[in-house]
């Protein structure tokens, strides 16, 4: 996938909800989606860390992706029907909680300015992704970006406003 020009690129995105926004993890991060496995709770992580566990027999990470963008509104009750998302970037893993996994979908990918929405200096987004068979925009989110976290930091970094993301995709189906 081709970031950073104006032309669009034909991309496979994993649509999902959460906190009432529209996702996309970029397919060739993507492990698998399932829900939630057992969980062992880490004393001393950040809120968003939920624990650890296995995953293709290693230790991975399970994190609370509302609350790694600091979005309220996300999970707040975890159950076996959970949804996770499992990503790679590099040779870092992770188990992404979303509130809802939508389908998989091809779309157009176009890079949109969206670091004015951002409350921190590191934006969590790519690009937006427009599905064809919606027709909707979705916000591609950096996986490397997700997955860079230190696991003693008390706040996440990536600090998104959540109002201002929904005004800015208002604007683009405003726009043709």
């Amino acid at each position: 996938m081709v970031v950073g020009t104006q032309q669009a690129e034909l991309d496979t995105a994993l649509l999902c909800h959460c906190a009432g926004l529209p996702f996309a993890f970029a397919i060739e991060h993507v492990l698998r989606a399932s829900y939630l496995p057992a969980v062992q709770p880490l004393p001393e992580t950040p809120e968003y860390l939920i624990g650890i566990t296995r995953f293709a027999g290693e230790s991975v990470p399970l994190v609370d992706l509302a609350g790694r963008l600091t979005l309220s509104g996300g999970a707040t009750r975890y159950t076996i029907d959970t949804p996770v998302v499992w990503c790679q970037a590099g040779a870092r893993r992770a188990g992404f909680v979303v509130d809802r996994i939508e389908r998989v979908s091809r779309g157009r990918s176009r890079p949109q300015h969206l670091d004015t929405h951002v409350k921190g200096a590191t934006t969590p987004f790519l690009a937006i992704i427009n599905a064809h068979d919606s027709d909707s925009d979705w916000l591609l989110l950096d996986p490397e970006r997700l997955l860079a976290f230190d696991m003693g930091q008390s706040v996440s970094e990536l600090q998104i406003d959540p109002v201002a993301i929904r005004r800015a995709l208002r604007q683009l189906e405003l726009t043709p």
